[in-house]
């Protein structure tokens, strides 16, 4: 399994957090993407199926987008899908 992980996933973005906002689980949506990521890190493997996640940060990134760079990026997703960095 293959996830892709945006810069949500690393840092705080309000757009995507409400941390106003309490979802139905009682807590804002950051924390519950946390726990959701945290769960998937976990339970996928113990289900025997390989779980690489590929990040927005292993990318050459300009005001929140990935820079194209087909060379370098068919680098960055081979080492990871080898890898199976996250």
């Amino acid at each position: 399994m293959v996830e892709f992980h945006e810069r949500q996933h690393t840092e705080q973005v309000r757009h995507f957090d409400k941390p106003d906002v309490m979802t139905v689980s009682g807590m804002h949506r950051g924390m519950q993407r946390k726990r959701y990521d945290d769960r998937r890190r976990e339970l996928i493997p113990a289900h025997g199926i390989r779980l690489v996640i590929i990040s927005m940060s292993d990318f050459e990134v300009r005001r929140s987008n990935i820079v194209q760079r087909h060379d370098e990026d068919l680098a960055v997703m081979r080492y990871d899908l080898h890898t199976g960095s996250d």
